[in-house]
């Protein structure tokens, strides 16, 4: 169940509406007011792996078997797969921002909690060697105007 303390994130909304679009197979996700609907579980699966596309492929079978526990004869409760997927959204980017932090701390080499150019690019290098110092100039500019990267810039 999603936490209704704090406000969700937009990008769990648009999980949220694109999950619904992608089940009513494009059409405007006006559905019509009863209490339960009940989803085909083959769609509900397509529609997991097209929300979870670009996750790696073990995130994306833990989602489907998490997904399967739902599913009552062939069919799952919309409301439940729409509350399943916004959950998992949720986690993943969670995990995901938890990562950051962690290539934050690892790459900040004199420990002072900023990353200077040298240690983005070599952070940058490490991971994905094929960007042009071009390219890694302008990714830097983007995250701050200062010579120095904050985590939390860092994470954004």
């Amino acid at each position: 169940q999603i936490n209704t303390d704090k406000p969700l994130p937009v990008e769990a909304l648009s999980v949220f509406l694109l999950a619904l679009v992608k089940i009513q197979n494009g059409e405007i996700p006006l559905l019509p007011d009863y209490d339960q609907i009940n989803v085909d579980a083959a769609k509900a699966a397509k529609v997991i792996d097209f929300v979870f596309a670009q996750a790696p492929y073990v995130i994306r079978s833990k989602i489907l078997l998490e997904a399967e526990k739902r599913v009552v004869g062939k069919t799952i409760d919309l409301d439940s797969l729409l509350y399943f997927l916004v959950d998992q959204y949720i986690h993943e980017s969670s995990r995901g921002e938890e990562r950051l932090r962690a290539l934050f701390v690892a790459s900040d080499m004199d420990g002072d909690g900023n990353l200077t150019l040298t240690e983005f690019q070599d952070m940058v290098m490490h991971i994905a060697s094929k960007k042009s110092h071009r390219e890694l100039l302008r990714m830097y500019a983007e995250m701050t105007l200062n010579r120095t990267v904050d985590c939390n810039t860092f994470v954004r």
